[in-house]
């Protein structure tokens, strides 16, 4: 059996959200998690 782990920074929203003043995410001044996803690999 094979299994991939894919792992990715993305903010954190359940605190402060910071928008720069074009509309996009201020992802400096926000703390990051890191999202896992676990998926079984076809044969």
């Amino acid at each position: 059996m094979k299994i991939i782990v894919s792992v990715k920074q993305v903010p954190d929203t359940s605190g402060k959200v910071a928008v720069n003043p074009d509309g996009t995410l201020d992802r400096a001044s926000m703390q990051t998690i890191e999202a896992i996803r676990t998926t079984r690999a076809a044969k």
